[in-house]
């Protein structure tokens, strides 16, 4: 899942993304293409909701806090 939103501004950019939202759920639709005829076929879609992205937020801060500390604690060592 991670991967994917990594990538969500790159995709989004290049116009392989999009989104629709319905209330607290979100659904993104990516594009796909046959590797054959390049002829593009039913989108891969990915459903999340809001509160799912705020959770994944909150942990990702607290794992870049930690690393923070670490790096602070290794930096007055030097």
């Amino acid at each position: 899942m991670l991967g994917k939103i990594r990538k969500y501004r790159e995709l989004k950019a290049r116009g392989l993304v999009t989104h629709t939202r319905n209330g607290d759920r979100v659904f993104f639709d990516r594009r796909r293409f046959d590797a054959d005829t390049g002829l593009e076929v039913q989108p891969e879609r990915t459903e999340l909701s809001v509160a799912v992205l705020r959770e994944i937020r909150a942990a990702m801060a607290t794992d870049l806090s930690a690393v923070e500390a670490i790096l602070a604690d290794l930096e007055l060592e030097l």
